[in-house]
């Protein structure tokens, strides 16, 4: 069972350096570069899933998205809900700055926007947390390679996001020791049947030898039917025997 442990922890840990998929939070949000996938998703929250408002700092931050060479930089949005008054809207440019070209605001008048892309590499978002924090959004970054849907025939719904490819993952490791542990059991049971035949069969065994033993040792026993009346001291046969009763009158 142990060896069955070890394989599936190596499974896993072949997995995981192949999902590129990684959540940044509002709340810890300095200014960076992040690398892009395609078929796994860089997410960016609002607020970490704690919810406690201590944590929550209304500072500006720029993010930089990076796609490889020739590819562009997919953005989708899976939540937004950015109350009015606050001040708070999110910019995208065109570029690896902010004094490229701007692409869109995100504002609390926007409905949730349908996906879009740069022209080039890079994007640039810029979160403006403006004077409150009862703000939420959630956007995906992805990689478009070239060629690939150039044409608006696909959209940022067919890519697999973070939860997707977890659950994926769990399944198939669950499918794994589930085969696993059937696997064990049937090892384990014709491991136990095969003792027992084993046991059997030199018990057998034992008995064949002693009986073969003790014929070899007493050869007047053999085929009479008789027993041996020299072993043991055992009491002479019924043929031989003498009525107690013998040559005494019976009692009327």
């Amino acid at each position: 069972m142990s060896e069955l442990v070890l394989v599936i922890l190596l499974v896993i840990g072949a997995l995981c350096p192949l999902v590129h998929c990684r959540t940044y939070y509002a709340d810890d949000c300095p200014t960076r570069v992040l690398t892009v996938y395609e078929f796994a998703s860089t997410t960016i929250e609002a607020w970490r899933s704690s919810g406690d408002t201590i944590f929550r700092s209304p500072s500006m931050c720029t993010i930089n998205f990076e796609a490889g060479v020739g590819s562009r930089v997919e953005v989708n949005f899976r939540e937004l809900n950015i109350p009015c008054g606050g001040g708070t809207n999110i910019v995208f440019y065109d570029g690896s700055d902010t004094s490229a070209i701007k692409i869109t605001t995100i504002e609390c008048s926007s409905p949730l926007p349908d996906q879009f892309l740069s022209s080039g590499p890079y994007l640039t978002a810029e979160i403006f947390p403006g004077i409150s924090t009862s703000y939420d959004f959630r956007f995906s970054v992805y990689e478009r390679p070239p060629g690939v849907c150039d044409d608006g025939s696909c959209t940022g719904d067919g890519k697999l996001e973070v939860t997707t490819i977890l659950k994926i993952v769990g399944a198939a490791v669950g499918v794994l020791v589930l085969i696993g542990i059937i696997i064990w059991f049937i090892i384990r049971y014709r491991k136990q049947a095969r003792e027992r035949r084993n046991n059997m069969a030199s018990r057998q065994q034992r008995e064949q030898e002693f009986l073969a033993t003790y014929q070899a040792e007493h050869p007047e026993a053999q085929g009479t039917g008789a027993p041996d009346t020299k072993v043991n001291n055992l009491p002479p046969t019924y043929a031989t025997a003498t009525d107690p009763n013998y040559g005494y009158p019976k009692q009327a």
